[in-house]
């Protein structure tokens, strides 16, 4: 999208693009993947399996 307005409008018309167009659109693009991003936190996915440690600290305490 961004090299289509570059290429077919104005200097002036493609930065107001960047900056209110492309910016708002990546903050709520990131905004929209929060969701999927706490729902497979490697914190949750260990508690959901019954342990509150990552797999290397697991080893360091079997002394592998």
């Amino acid at each position: 999208l961004n090299e289509i307005v570059w290429r077919t409008q104005t200097t002036d018309v493609w930065l107001s693009f960047k900056l209110f167009g492309v910016v708002p659109l990546t903050f709520l693009f990131a905004a929209s993947q929060y969701p999927l991003l706490t729902r497979y936190d490697a914190k949750t996915a260990r508690a959901e399996a019954g342990t509150n440690r990552s797999p290397d600290e697991r080893s360091e305490i079997r002394g592998s």
